[in-house]
């Protein structure tokens, strides 16, 4: 008697286990819509300017973001900002070509 009724309770504990799980999984997926936020989505994203500005701060002397920030501000007619930012980007390599061709066209 005992050997019929273990598959029998086995079976019927198995089968219970699995609706219990499928309950819940079906619960959480009608109940559970809400938007999941991603830590990046939260908070604005700063402009490019801004974000080389605030490069900039921390690395002075990174010559490709100083040639970035004089291209935005060029293409933001802040040019009187945009010379300044080359002035600085001179003194880090007067002999840039790059930085002849950002002035002509701010002239």
């Amino acid at each position: 008697m005992v050997k019929k009724t273990f598959p029998f309770i086995l079976i019927s504990f198995f089968l219970v286990f699995l609706l219990t799980i499928s309950y819940l999984n079906l619960k959480v997926y009608f109940e559970g819509k809400e938007e999941i936020k991603v830590l990046s989505a939260e908070s604005e994203k700063p402009s490019e300017e801004d974000f080389w500005v605030n490069y900039l701060e921390l690395n002075p002397n990174y010559f490709p973001g100083l040639i970035e920030l004089a291209r935005i501000q060029i293409a933001n007619s802040q040019n009187d900002k945009a010379i300044k930012t080359l002035l600085k980007a001179k003194n880090i390599d007067p002999n840039s070509d790059v930085i002849e061709k950002l002035e002509e066209e701010i002239k």
